[in-house]
């Protein structure tokens, strides 16, 4: 819609367009996007603009929470776009499709029924001849973060890298890709708010290089992560394949006849590093199997500490002629010995 000229005054009167206020959703210059309403302003609005043939204004509001946005809930840029198609939805819901034409800026908020209407002015790209070149080089190194991006993020369409790799107007490509990518509506906000194109592309290379950060670092993560699970199901590989094996020769009670001697070493409560060697030991009689040579000297050594008196404490006697007649009767001779051991 066209400005129109005021006879008395001589001034532009600005069109008036009805306006759809968007949740979480910014829709660009050029842009074809698909949305569902469900607010009856918002659905009015969309109708009237395609019984009329007349544009919408969409701008995004500042809180999605808000449920019935006035003038301060939304932001003053928005674009001016053409309804192609509306569906009805379950639930007195509506599917939109629409096709973004311009930046506008919302001059003055002229009515909220039946819908919302706003006079807008239209924003247009603010060029700098001095900064041509300066341009050209910065969407050189927009194509080149994007190529880097597209590498890494996930579910990027090689249409959508042919388009952007391809896009050879300056002023379109921040916009191309601000529309297609992952960003928060707020970050698409700033950069439709943008008048200046060598800005809207200096600040898509900048989030654009978070990005490529952000996703480097998970990769990173994953990939850790990933070795740390194929290495956990590489030990249960081999440990099952070793359980074949012992099982295979009869070997399959080494593992159980391990576990009781670790409930035995445990109801101890030895603690300290007398538990840490005993268990030890009864971890490495597990492994090497019922009939391994080994497996005979680690059971002996096992049942000799575990039949020691841990724990256990007599009363002491201090009778040094009772002794001496235990010394008698048990030992021979050995004199010196035993008058060493009464003198002690």
């Amino acid at each position: 819609m066209k400005a129109n000229m005021n006879k008395t005054t001589g001034y532009m009167i600005k069109p008036i367009f009805p306006a759809v206020a968007l949740r979480g959703l910014t829709v660009f210059p050029g842009a074809i996007v698909h949305f569902d309403v469900g607010r009856d302003k918002s659905i009015r609005a969309l109708e009237h603009a395609m019984a009329s043939g007349q544009p919408v204004f969409l701008v995004t509001q500042k809180d999605i929470r808000v449920n019935d946005p006035t003038y301060e809930d939304l932001y003053k840029v928005g674009t001016v776009s053409y309804v192609k198609q509306l569906l009805k939805m379950p639930g007195n819901n509506m599917r939109a499709m629409v096709e973004g034409s311009y930046r506008a800026e919302i001059e003055e908020y002229v009515s909220d029924e039946p819908f919302i209407s706003v006079r807008v002015e239209k924003i247009e790209d603010t060029k700098n001849p001095r900064m041509q070149s300066r341009t050209e080089a910065a969407v050189r190194v927009l194509k080149d973060k994007w190529e880097e991006y597209a590498a890494l993020a996930p579910r990027i369409s090689d249409d959508l890298s042919f388009e952007v790799e391809t896009e050879s107007d300056y002023n379109k490509i921040a916009d191309h890709i601000a529309q297609n990518i992952h960003m928060s509506y707020q970050d698409r906000q700033k950069i439709l708010a943008e008048r200046r194109p060598y800005a809207r592309i200096e600040t898509m290379c900048s989030f654009l290089s978070h990005e490529i950060g952000i996703l480097k670092i998970e990769g990173d993560i994953q990939a850790k992560t990933q070795e740390n699970i194929n290495k956990n199901q590489k030990e249960y590989y081999i440990h099952e394949q070793i359980r074949a094996l012992q099982s295979e020769l009869g070997e399959d009670d080494a593992e159980g006849e391990a576990e009781k001697y670790r409930e035995k070493i445990l109801a101890l409560h030895l603690g300290g590093e007398a538990e840490e060697k005993l268990l030890k030991e009864a971890s490495r009689l597990g492994r090497l199997g019922s009939s391994s040579p080994e497996s005979a000297v680690s059971r002996a050594w096992l049942d000799a500490c575990l039949e020691l008196p841990w724990n256990t404490t007599t009363e002491e006697r201090r009778d040094v002629a009772s002794a001496a007649k235990y010394l008698d009767q048990h030992f021979y001779g050995m004199d010196k010995g035993k008058e060493r051991i009464l003198e002690f």
